[in-house]
């Protein structure tokens, strides 16, 4: 739309500069299409002017041509009426006025080819026109499309690379976890350290060797600890089996 209207205008101003031309102004300001349009509209005009100079020359040895024919029939009218041929002279006269009248007819249909030549010259010029309003408002409908495409497939890039970042992003253990693994990661060491620290001091040893003999953690109570009761067995029973971590 913008090329057009820059187009127009440009139209606009060859138009102006055109008629400055004929009142001797000088053009060095203008731009170059206002330019390119002001030289093909005197290219146009110059071949209109030639072609209208030959056609005018045609009209002209054509009217010569008649003019010769008919004083060629009106002396021999008057030679033939002096002489007493008065059928003759009849005839010649008919023959005039029907030759005029065909003359007559043709120069009305040379008018009216020469106005349905104009105004399918015109249609033409209409139905290009056209024809680029609507190649451009395709244009302009795909490049539409093209954006709403390449923003569409930049969004969904965006959603699975956040997707991708988020999955690669979430740690192991925050996945599908049981309560029997959440306890067994409980009852071990998380890192090599607090293992080699654990067994180093004397309750890592105490739970080393409670690990190794299967009883697991602390005794729930002295009592409980005498008769063989550790805190996590006293208290599993009373642990919800839907219970999460």
């Amino acid at each position: 739309k913008e090329k057009m209207r820059s187009s127009l205008q440009s139209r606009k101003n060859a138009d102006t500069a055109k008629r400055m031309l004929m009142f001797g102004a000088d053009l060095h300001d203008a731009d170059v299409q206002t330019l390119k349009y002001v030289i093909n509209d005197l290219k146009k005009d110059s071949h209109e002017e030639r072609m209208r100079t030959h056609q005018l020359q045609r009209d002209k040895q054509r009217l010569e041509q008649e003019i010769t024919t008919h004083i060629k029939r009106f002396e021999a009218y008057v030679s033939a009426f002096q002489g007493g041929d008065r059928q003759a002279a009849d005839a010649l006269a008919e023959h005039h006025i029907h030759d005029r009248l065909v003359r007559q007819m043709r120069l009305q249909m040379e008018g009216l080819r020469r106005d349905l030549d104009r105004k399918m010259m015109e249609a033409e010029r209409l139905k290009r026109t056209a024809t680029a309003l609507e190649i451009l408002e395709q244009k302009e409908a795909a490049k539409e499309y093209y954006d709403e495409n390449v923003r569409l497939r930049n969004k969904l890039a965006m959603k699975k690379a956040l997707q991708s970042s988020v999955a690669t992003q979430t740690p192991s253990k925050w996945k599908w976890q049981t309560p029997a693994d959440a306890l067994e990661r409980k009852k071990l060491p998380t890192s090599p350290k607090r293992a080699r620290a654990a067994m180093t001091t004397s309750r890592g040893k105490a739970a080393a060797s409670e690990r190794a003999s299967g009883q697991i953690g602390r005794p729930a109570s002295p009592e409980a600890g005498r008769s063989g009761l550790y805190w996590e067995e006293a208290q599993a029973p009373q642990q919800s089996p839907t219970s999460s971590v």
